[in-house]
């Protein structure tokens, strides 16, 4: 049976004979339903009519209230063929008398009575098929409407009539199909033999590739085609050769990309591969050679290490050029993952029928490393930026303050100078003025992060630092924490601004006290040392190398994990709780360690401690000598003297420090009423004192209108901003005289006196 079935005539003329049989049983049974239609429209409209001649006989009993008479009326009219059941019930559809049989073979009888039923919803006629049965409820009136009328009418005459119908249609169809499959094989036979002679011609042609075969003599028509075949062969051997010579110089092409080069069919075999993709993958071409892309070719994820489902079911149907995203290797058969970016398109014919894919991928080893080189660099210049503007916004910060504090300390002074010994006043200006001090080395140490203070850098012996700072230190921390201190037996001598190398201490001794809150070990150690390069991971001063003095702050606090050390210097960064830190102390440290030139290393670990080494140049002890104290002087003198400041407060303090010196003293708020009133003046004025940076004019113009008008008068300028941001703006001179806000009474003094008697005057 299965040989026959391979046979084209038997094949056809099955087909053939099941399309005629299926048509047939369609005509047939649309007739046979047509038919039933017909005949049960006719037995409803019959039926229909017995229900609404009953139900009017039924109103007669119903009127006279004859109950036993209607029920006889419904037993002889049940008798009649194909009903089934026939019942009545009242208006409120209270049962009154119910007749019927469970089929049409069985004798109709009383049904079992049904005190209420639910009455149709419509007021009129309705009628309803229920398979085989058609249900009627006809109102009952005489007048008034007295009830309903239930008739249940068999429909079994009407499924006869289909069923009869289609016996005849099946039969009908059978004949015209066995009729139709005769004169189907009569007509096809003759080609088909034809076909058959033409399939063996084919193997002869396809064995003696080009050579001509003769042609079977079966018709003219035959002939012709044994012709055109003939040709088509001998073209298909040339186009066959040229294929050859075409693969030969793709394969060369191939060979020579750099890129890893894959193909597969559309079953996902392996078809092609270059020697670039046999490194890659770790497959030559005869092993990888049919084999299953997804088992050469093996993707995985670069941070789970989960497989990869590539996107490649895309490119076959149809959507074009895909390319990997995320992060994949290629993992190797000899088990070695490698980071790849491939991507893949549809292998096309000339119709655009798809007939398989090609993978063009690279290693892209080296291309990540150089990307993280390059953020990296990148991630360098943000920290670079954000510390410039964070040091821009601390010399705006310190300008403000600085200001504050001119006023504080200066009326502070004076107080002090006023007050007698013993006075309690003069012990609270005293604290008043020690604070105020304090938030003066806050202001530098502001500056000193910003990299924009300009340091006061003197030699000195970190081991009087040190020592000075002990009591201090130890009131910070409190009496839970033991603190060591053990300076060097030999001098430190470092050349550093003293009062930014005491911040530094003390921002590193709070983080240690902050670290212990239960307490602990706190030990601060100096002595010398020799760097012959930078230690490993030191942040600062890259070039510091040779003598050195070291300063160790040690801690026996919770320490800290790798991902916080990464970030301790950075600004704003504090692992305390919110309100507890500012995150500003370890990046003032760096900030005034690397402007010191010197280096910081931090070795930490959790729950064993922190600390901190820092490593600054360290010189000759025969370079630090004793100070002059010529800036304790602050003698006075009786010389005119113009104040120009815009801030009121600070002008009225160092109004009343110059007059305590016995200056008589000339206040302008800008420099136009300055110039006003230096016109109307006739006496000379010696000296200007001016602030730089003031509305409408600054101290510079000031200074450059005087040149003209008073070339004899000197300019002493006074600045809450840092030397360096006054310069870079044009604001000053380069060899201008500048105090820098806040200064004491004493220091103003002694500035002023050193102005006037200077020679050249």
């Amino acid at each position: 049976m299965t040989s026959a079935l391979r046979r084209l005539d038997v094949r056809i003329l099955f087909i053939l004979s099941l399309i005629l049989a299926a048509l047939v049983a369609v005509f047939g049974w649309r007739v046979s339903r047509r038919q039933g239609d017909i005949y049960y429209q006719s037995v409803a409209a019959g039926a229909r009519v017995l229900a609404q001649t009953h139900a009017n006989d039924a109103a007669h009993f119903l009127v006279i209230r004859e109950y036993a008479g209607l029920e006889e009326h419904l037993a002889e009219v049940s008798q009649i063929p194909d009903i089934l059941g026939i019942e009545v019930y009242d208006s409120a559809g209270t049962g009154i008398c119910a007749i019927g049989r469970a089929s049409l073979q069985s004798t109709p009888g009383p049904l079992p009575f049904r005190s209420r039923t639910r009455l149709p919803a419509a007021g009129g006629e309705t009628v309803r098929r229920e398979a085989d049965r058609l249900i009627i409820w006809t109102p009952i009136e005489a007048g008034d409407r007295l009830g309903w009328l239930r008739l249940e009418y068999s429909l079994a005459a009407v499924r006869e009539v289909q069923t009869e119908v289609w016996h005849s249609s099946a039969l009908m169809g059978a004949l015209l199909v066995l009729a139709g499959t005769a004169l189907m094989y009569l007509v096809l036979r003759p080609p088909l033999n034809a076909i058959r002679q033409l399939a063996g011609f084919a193997r002869d042609l396809n064995r003696r590739k080009g050579d001509r075969v003769a042609s079977p003599g079966l018709s003219l028509e035959t002939d012709e085609l044994a012709m055109a075949l003939n040709e088509a062969s001998s073209e298909l051997a040339t186009s066959e050769r040229r294929l050859i010579e075409e693969q030969e110089r793709l394969a060369v092409t191939i060979g020579s990309i750099g890129d890893g080069v894959l193909a597969c069919d559309r079953a996902w075999r392996i078809t092609l591969m270059n020697r670039v993709a046999e490194s890659l993958t770790g497959w030559t071409m005869p092993e990888a050679l049919g084999r299953p892309l997804p088992e050469v070719f093996r993707l995985v994820d670069g941070q789970t290490g989960d497989p990869l489902v590539a996107p490649f079911e895309g490119i076959m149907a149809g959507r074009g050029r895909v390319e990997l995203a995320g992060h994949p290797l290629l993992a190797a058969r000899d088990g070695s993952r490698r980071p790849v970016a491939d991507s893949g398109a549809p292998i096309l014919n000339a119709e655009g029928e798809i007939l398989g894919m090609v993978l063009v991928f690279r290693d892209e080893s080296a291309r990540i490393q150089e990307e993280q080189n390059r953020l990296g660099l990148e991630e360098q210049l943000r920290q670079a930026q954000k510390m410039e503007a964070v040091g821009q916004m601390a010399g705006g910060i310190a300008h403000d303050f600085n200001n504050i504090l001119t006023a504080i300390i200066g009326y502070t002074s004076m107080l002090i100078s006023q007050a007698r010994d013993g006075d309690p006043a003069k012990e609270l200006a005293q604290r008043v003025l020690r604070a105020a001090d304090r938030a003066a080395g806050l202001t530098r140490s502001l500056l000193a992060f910003s990299r924009k203070q300009k340091m006061e850098m003197k030699p000195v012996d970190l081991n009087e630092i040190l020592k000075n700072q002990e009591h201090l230190l130890r009131r910070l921390i409190g009496e839970d924490i033991l603190l060591r201190t053990e300076p060097a037996t030999e001098p430190l001598i470092v050349r550093v601004d003293a009062g930014q190398i005491e911040q530094v201490i003390l921002n590193l001794v709070t983080n240690a006290r902050d670290a212990m809150p239960h307490g602990g070990l706190l030990s601060l150690t100096a002595h010398a040392a020799t760097l012959e390069a930078p230690p490993a991971g030191a942040v600062g001063c890259p070039s510091l190398e040779g003598p050195c003095v070291l300063l160790c702050v040690s801690d026996s606090g919770a320490g800290m994990d790798g991902t916080t050390l990464e970030r301790i210097f950075d600004p704003f960064f504090t692992t305390k709780a919110v309100g507890k830190g500012t995150g500003l102390g370890l990046a003032i440290v760096h900030g005034i360690v690397q402007q010191h030139g010197g280096l910081i290393r931090v070795y930490s670990h959790p729950g064993i401690g922190t600390t901190f080494k820092i490593y600054l140049p360290r010189l000759d002890s025969g370079v630090l000598v004793p100070e002059s104290g010529e800036e304790l002087l602050a003698r006075g003198g009786t010389e005119r003297i113009l104040l120009v400041e815009d801030e009121t407060d600070v002008r009225r303090v160092v109004r009343m420090m110059l007059e305590g010196g016995g200056y008589r003293v000339l206040e302008a708020g800008d420099g136009a009423e300055a110039l006003a009133l230096l016109a109307r003046e006739a006496a000379a004025i010696p000296l200007v004192v001016s602030d730089v940076i003031m509305p409408g004019m600054t101290g510079r113009e000031l200074r450059d209108r005087l040149a003209i008008t008073h070339p004899g008068t000197r300019v002493l300028y006074l600045s809450g901003y840092t030397a360096d941001i006054i310069q870079h703006k044009g604001l000053l001179e380069t060899e201008a005289d500048l105090l820098m806000k806040p200064f004491s009474s004493r220091a103003l003094l002694a500035r002023v006196r050193e102005i006037l008697d200077r020679p050249g005057r």
